[in-house]
């Protein structure tokens, strides 16, 4: 799951858009070695006047499997600021 908040983990924590992306590897592919997985997410947005900040979050699921093991990493958010 991949989610886009605004001014995360403030009072005015907005949540913009959310990415559910599903793979499935069978156990002998998982266990050869890495395997990624793309998401990508786009959203235009409204903010009312004033300084925010976005955040990324990025949650695996929950693999089953013996020996597997998953991490989630996120290379960049790009934003385009229009006034």
């Amino acid at each position: 799951m991949v989610n886009l908040y605004r001014d995360f983990g403030t009072g005015a924590q907005t949540l913009l858009a959310s990415v559910a992306e599903t793979a499935l590897l069978d156990a002998v592919t998982a266990l050869l070695g890495p395997s990624n997985i793309t998401v990508s997410l786009v959203y235009t947005d409204t903010p009312p006047a004033g300084t925010h900040s976005y955040t990324l979050t990025v949650t695996p699921t929950t693999l089953l499997g013996v020996g597997v093991t998953m991490t989630a990493n996120y290379r960049a958010l790009s934003a385009v600021v229009g006034t």
